[in-house]
């Protein structure tokens, strides 16, 4: 018989995600500079494959918590709740700690801290295919509406596209990490809503 930790991590596809996580690693510390090439932005604000591997990291919660192992801890006594937090709290800490290591991915680190509260948040309310998808819009969206706001306040919660300095970014991401500890009551909620 498995123990739980064993079988923790496979209903959590801990393996698959960590995997995911070390590849964003691998294209984010030696190339995360590197500018993708975005047509409608002509040069105002660049976005770097830090941006782009700040939003896919994004996915972790979804790729963690949207399964049948997430159903049925909410059945269980065992403090599943507090273990869902402390994997969240890791993974705040693996991009901060990436921008300790190696200061230029700090924007990977504050873009990926963003997307994670907003998937765990937004989890809530959509299904994981349509949450992907939103993840994905959302970016999109930030790009394109980035030319008519770049002077206005609303600017700031353009996350992909405007990082603040590095200690507002982490004041910010720290922000972030509380309200999504919050909902990590129910994280992604999939009782309600399914896979």
């Amino acid at each position: 018989m498995q123990s739980r930790f064993g079988l923790y991590c496979r209903a959590h596809r801990v393996i698959q995600v960590t995997s995911f996580i070390l590849i964003l690693l691998a294209i984010v510390v030696p190339a995360g500079h590197m500018i993708v090439y975005i047509p409608w932005l002509n040069g105002t604000n660049l976005v770097t494959l830090n941006g782009v591997a700040g939003i896919a990291y994004g996915a972790t919660p979804v790729m963690l918590f949207r399964n049948e192992g997430t159903r049925l801890e909410l059945f269980s006594l065992f403090p599943w709740r507090l273990i869902n937090g402390v994997i969240l709290l890791i993974l705040w800490i693996v991009p901060w700690v990436t921008c300790g290591i190696f200061r230029p991915a700090s924007q990977f680190a504050y873009i990926a801290t963003c997307s994670i509260t907003l998937a765990v948040v937004v989890g809530q309310f959509l299904r994981s295919d349509t949450l992907i998808l939103f993840i994905i819009g959302q970016f999109l969206l930030q790009t394109v509406m980035w030319q008519s706001v770049r002077n206005l306040p609303i600017r700031f919660i353009m996350f992909a596209v405007n990082q603040p300095p590095l200690k507002v970014a982490f004041i910010i991401s720290v922000s972030l990490f509380v309200i999504s500890l919050i909902w990590v009551r129910d994280p992604l909620k999939t009782n309600k809503l399914g896979r």
